[in-house]
Parts: structure tokens; sequence; C-alpha cells
């Protein structure tokens, strides 16, 4: 199964951001529950020592890499570590329209062969 590379250099952020929103947007499609998605717009946030975004929640799991974090806002992806909180937000044109299990929306990315 194909990975995506969420990996983050805090010396080429802006390259790392480029890398990652090419990836989303051209090579994976977004499943949730039986609905697919094209990602056509999403926001990096990163709070760390080395830049600080007032607007990064700070949730625990924005420190894991490749985990759906749900909130208020939408659906992150994210991308953290140890060092900092990191997530990529689908903010518009998505919709919840069903869930399962725990109340949670199952959501998965699909690579576009």
């Amino acid at each position: 199964m194909e990975k995506l590379d969420l990996s983050i250099n805090p010396d080429h952020i802006s390259n790392d951001f480029d890398r990652i929103a090419d990836e989303l947007m051209n090579k994976w499609i977004l499943k949730v529950n039986n609905s697919r998605y094209r990602i056509t717009e999403i926001e990096f946030y990163l709070k760390s020592s080395f830049h600080s975004d007032s607007y990064t929640h700070g949730h625990e799991i924005q420190k894991a890499s490749g985990q759906w974090y749900f909130h208020g806002s939408g659906i992150d992806i994210t991308f953290g570590s140890e060092e900092f909180f990191g997530g990529i937000l689908k903010p518009s044109g998505f919709a919840v329209l069903a869930t399962e299990g725990n109340g949670q929306p199952h959501a998965s990315l699909i690579a576009i062969s």
C-alpha cells in the first residue's frame, strides 16, 4: 500500500508544505464512509519552537503523523512529531453526512492510480 510522506524538515518548511500539498491534491482522494472527495483546498497548521501558529490547536494527537483529527472546524490529517504540533485542514466543501461506531466518521486516503 502506498504511503503519504508527511515528514517536515524545520529548515525547509515551505518546500515540505508544497510537496505535501501537491501529493494530497493530485495523487490522493479522500474517502469518508462511502463517499469520495477530491482534495482541492487545504491549510497547514504548525506550532513549534521554530514556527509559532496561534491557530494550531496543540492537541496531543497533532504530535502524531498520519492520524485523523476531527474537531469543530473540520478534519485534519496530522503531521506532527515530539518537537511540534501539525495539522492539514480540509476547510471547505466537506460535510460529514453519516457516522459509524463511536460517532466518528470513517475516513481514509486512497492513492489515485
